[in-house]
């Protein structure tokens, strides 16, 4: 029996999973959001069990891409196509838009899916070193591109886990000075960092080698019901057609996006509150004598604390809370704090203060 070299190669992802006490647990180690509309919670629970198990999924929702368009500015260059969660728009996007062996751009660290994806599909993966861990640059990006000639340069902004943000100038120097590769923005914690929600949507209208992917599993709160998005220039979208999960688009996970954005103020407001909460834990932390990567632009602080990481987190675990530390060794003396609205996080770094 045959087994794909690379799948062979790879290593799978593992999902930490659900703790048996979850609803006794903050689980501040997974970026989920924290806030979810009474008028999307009421809608979902008026649907029938009939339209939401027993018949295959509708496909796309026409008003849902209408309304995304509509909330985002996004004008008739540009397409909407849906996925089942951000993450399958990315392997959908590097499996349509290069071939095994071909060259893949990305600093370290980056979101491991999307290693994982361009390792499984034969990528050569091509690291940029960021010293310190926030410092990408264009210019860093744009040599790489010099010397490597890949087909996608990849990178999450606001980046996960630094919380660095690269603005959308900056993203559009690197458009006009690689054009010949397709370059992925992953813009999963862009609503913290501009709570406009644009980001670099427009660019997609000017530059064919741009896509842009969002996701419903963060500020939205709807990371369970797997939703999200790809913004793709007209000139290339319909090859992206080909590989789209239709059929996996559930329908209670469209129509909760489509009521949650039918709300957006709400959910703006919420973005400001996290904003100020993030601040909150930055300045806390320092305050305590850790050193913080900040600022973070995401729902995320990484910092390094004066405990082993593990140590801190099996303490903080012990107290009701779930945070994250790395067994990578170049992120060995790091850990990742997600961030929740005020009330929350006071409490974490209370909590905090008691273990240290």
């Amino acid at each position: 029996m045959k087994i794909n070299r690379y799948i062979k190669e790879a290593e799978a992802y593992s999902s930490p999973g659900w703790p048996d006490n979850i609803e006794d647990i903050i689980r501040l180690g997974m970026n989920e959001g924290d806030f979810i509309s009474p008028h999307v919670v009421e809608y979902i629970q008026s649907l029938s069990i009939d339209l939401i198990a027993r018949h295959y999924p509708p496909g796309e929702i026409p008003e849902l891409i209408n309304v995304i368009k509509e909330v985002h500015n996004i004008g008739d260059n540009a397409e909407v196509l849906l996925y089942p969660g951000s993450d399958n728009a990315i392997d959908n996007i590097i499996r349509t838009f290069s071939e095994p062996g071909d060259t893949i751009i990305m600093r370290f660290p980056e979101y491991g899916n999307t290693v994982l994806f361009a390792q499984t599909h034969g990528l050569n993966i091509v690291y940029i070193d960021v010293n310190p861990i926030n410092n990408l640059t264009v210019e860093a990006l744009i040599q790489a591109y010099h010397k490597h000639h890949p087909a996608i340069i990849y990178f999450s902004n606001p980046h996960n886990p630094s919380g660095q943000f690269l603005g959308p100038d900056e993203i559009e120097i690197l458009a006009q000075k690689a054009q010949n590769s397709l370059i992925i923005v992953d813009e999963a914690y862009l609503h913290f960092a501009d709570t406009t929600f644009i980001g670099a949507i427009p660019l997609v209208e000017k530059y064919s080698n741009i896509v842009i992917t969002r996701t419903f599993s963060k500020l939205f709160g709807l990371a369970g019901l797997r939703i999200g998005f790809a913004v793709a220039n007209t000139k290339i979208s319909p090859h992206l057609r080909i590989l789209q999960r239709t059929k996996d688009l559930t329908y209670i996970s469209q129509m909760a996006a489509l009521q949650s954005l039918k709300h957006i103020e709400e959910y703006r407001q919420v973005a400001h509150e996290i904003i100020e909460s993030r601040q909150f834990v930055e300045n806390s932390l320092k305050e305590i004598g850790f050193e913080v990567i900040g600022p973070s632009y995401g729902n995320f602080v990484l910092f390094k604390p004066t405990v082993e990481p593990k140590i801190l987190y099996e303490r903080l675990h012990d107290r009701g809370y779930i945070t994250r530390f790395y067994t990578e060794p170049r992120m060995a003396n790091y850990m990742r704090v997600s961030i929740w609205r005020k009330p929350v996080m006071e409490g974490f770094i209370r909590t905090l203060k008691e273990v240290l």
